[in-house]
């Protein structure tokens, strides 16, 4: 019989998450960024080139909490599991158009325009997934 997850209710109402990742030092940095829920999973959509990605790549272990835009977090981080999944960047790019319907064009329109005045190569995106025992 196959278990019942449970997610934290807070991925029900945050708009924001507060992704903390480790450098090879073990040094935490975090990020507040957007995410969406795929079943047992929160899913996050991101440069290929970001500095998260390239300290997941190190280690999996991240921290997750609940936050506002600018990264202040209403609750405790959580333990969680991440990787990067290039594959799935499609389908999270579907579900954050859907849940963030007015903002994602928005945002992607102005970060298109600030990598052209700073002429920055264009985005290749990815996809993070986020799990945790128990959920």
């Amino acid at each position: 019989m196959p278990s019942v997850v449970t997610l934290p209710t807070w991925t029900e109402t945050s708009k924001y998450l507060s992704l903390t990742t480790f450098s090879k030092d073990g040094r935490p940095v975090s990020t507040p960024v957007w995410f969406v829920v795929n079943e047992a999973e929160l899913l996050v959509l991101t440069d290929e080139r970001s500095g998260k990605v390239r300290r997941l790549r190190n280690s999996p272990r991240a921290t997750v909490a609940p936050c506002d835009a600018r990264g202040r977090s209403s609750e405790s981080p959580v333990e969680v599991m991440a990787e990067v999944l290039p594959e799935r960047a499609g389908a999270a790019r579907a579900m954050v158009n859907r849940r963030y319907r007015v903002a994602a064009p928005l945002v992607a329109a102005a970060s298109r325009v600030m990598r052209a005045v700073r002429r920055r190569p264009e985005e290749s995106r990815t996809a993070i997934r986020i799990t945790m025992p128990g959920w």
